[in-house]
């Protein structure tokens, strides 16, 4: 390594020292030949510069062209599907462009060598054909793994989306048999404990103690247990001990907490007011909450622990949000429309007797709605029970 490193050195050495000789006793030539030299370099690189420029122009015109091919593609053979599935397959549909562009291409090649050859009046020889035959088998076999790579991919993609459904089936069908587990527990519950549950509340429970009403909209009547007062609007030091316990009292069946207890309570009003054979006759529903998840919290241990109790069918279901809304308390317009939020299920609403209990009544617009969307759905009778009534 190190001789080499010697010669080369002695090599520039020797190139320096002629090209000195020659500028010495030929300066006029040698300062020509560095001109010309000057010149060629700058023509050269110019030429590099403008084939640089023109291979980029043609990657910007080829992926247009591609890109236009692509959608022209799409919308060609997947008209029928939503922009959203498209962008779900997209990666499976580019992986099928590409493998018609590729058999496109290997077509078009080999239909150029045949013209070439054509126009020499010649024909490929077998090592020629070999080559296009090897070329044209590697573009299918790429094609072939690129097929395979998205079948594959979609495979994967379309377990996880069964395994998502499996999984949400199993929720549902856990909370279908807890629910008809709660249900069918009634059929077990000791005429002993029915005759206790009446007898306490015929002892304990004044139904004057009850406070009633009529929507000036619909014309059905309600009932509820106490006065709401707001802290927005009421200041707790205005108030008496009693109207501040059942403000925490309601803020407590708004969070779904003791459940059990507010059950009892509105059940003892339910046996007090009904008959057992009555009730078994009702349909028990709910208006849902803002949300999904604060409808569960409030209502569903509710819901089972009511229809434990009195025999009612449990209609928790029944009446259920289509999406998410945001809290009346915090729209301070209140001018969300219920209608657009919540559906119904027609098909166990027709012919029966519904029992609606809801935390609050403040303008009645929410149940105004309940009350049109059961009755059209095909009830028979709609009647309300609040936990409170917002005192104006």
């Amino acid at each position: 390594m190190k001789d080499n490193f010697v010669w080369e050195y002695l090599l520039v050495c020797f190139s320096i020292l002629v090209v000195w000789y020659i500028y010495e006793f030929y300066p006029i030539i040698t300062t020509i030949f560095f001109y010309i030299l000057c010149i060629v370099g700058s023509i050269v690189g110019f030429i590099v510069i403008i084939a640089i420029v023109v291979e980029i122009y043609d990657e910007i015109v080829e992926r247009k062209k591609k890109k236009e091919e692509f959608n022209f593609y799409v919308k060609e053979n997947y008209s029928h599907l939503s922009k959203k599935e498209i962008s779900k397959r997209k990666k499976a549909i580019l992986l099928e462009f590409e493998e018609i562009n590729i058999k496109k291409r290997a077509k078009e090649e080999l239909e150029r060598e045949r013209a070439y050859y054509n126009w020499l009046f010649f024909k490929p020889s077998k090592v020629d054909r070999a080559e296009i035959d090897l070329a044209l088998k590697l573009m299918r076999e790429e094609a072939a793994n690129r097929e395979i790579k998205a079948k594959e991919e979609a495979a994967i993609r379309l377990k996880k989306e069964k395994e998502a459904q499996e999984l949400l089936e199993k929720q549902r069908r856990v909370e279908i048999e807890q629910k008809a587990r709660i249900n069918n527990s009634k059929d077990n519950r000791t005429v002993n404990e029915i005759h206790r549950i009446k007898d306490y509340s015929k002892k304990n429970m004044n139904t004057q103690l009850l406070h009633y009403g009529e929507s000036t909209s619909y014309g059905y009547y309600y009932a509820f247990l106490m006065h709401y007062y707001p802290k927005n609007k009421y200041d707790k030091h205005k108030l008496k001990k009693v109207d501040l316990e059942n403000r925490q009292e309601i803020y407590n069946f708004k969070e779904g907490v003791q459940a059990k207890k507010h059950a009892q309570i509105f059940s003892e009003i339910l046996l007090t007011k009904y008959d057992e054979e009555e009730l078994e006759e009702k349909t028990l529903v709910i208006i849902p909450a803002a949300t999904e998840e604060r409808t569960r919290q409030r209502f569903f241990d509710f819901c089972e622990y009511m229809s434990y109790y009195t025999g009612i069918e449990n209609g928790y279901s029944y009446i259920i949000n289509k999406r998410d809304r945001e809290s009346s308390y915090l729209n301070k317009r209140r001018d969300i429309n219920l209608k657009n939020y919540i559906t119904v299920d027609k098909s166990k609403i027709k012919g029966k007797d519904f029992i609606v209990i809801d935390d609050v009544r403040t303008r009645g617009t929410s149940s105004d709605i309940v009350y049109d969307l059961l009755m059209r759905s095909g009830a028979e009778d709609v009647t309300f029970f609040y936990m409170a009534k917002t005192h104006k």
